[in-house]
């Protein structure tokens, strides 16, 4: 039964589509120039304040690292273009 909400295929196919949907709501972010100056323009500022306070940047990188490895949830991926930035490439 197709109509079934216990069907194995019914779930697949609704799974399968709220992937599909939110890859192309980020593809549209990411494509998006407005947002992508943005977020450019964030990183920027974010890297100068690192850059100028040196030492609490390598703490606070090395402390959201840590933080990362030992929790599940928490991923330092949104900071490292900030350190990029700050540190260079």
């Amino acid at each position: 039964m197709i109509g079934s909400s216990n069907n194995p295929l019914r779930k697949h196919v609704r799974r399968t589509a709220a992937i599909l949907v939110m890859f192309a709501v980020l593809l549209s972010i990411v494509v998006s120039s407005t947002v992508y100056s943005h977020v450019r323009a964030l990183i920027d500022r974010a890297g100068a304040i690192v850059a100028q306070h040196h030492a609490w940047g390598v703490v606070l990188f090395l402390v959201l690292s840590a933080l990362s490895a030992m929790l599940a949830f928490f991923s330092t991926a949104v900071v490292v273009p900030v350190a990029i930035s700050a540190w260079g490439k």
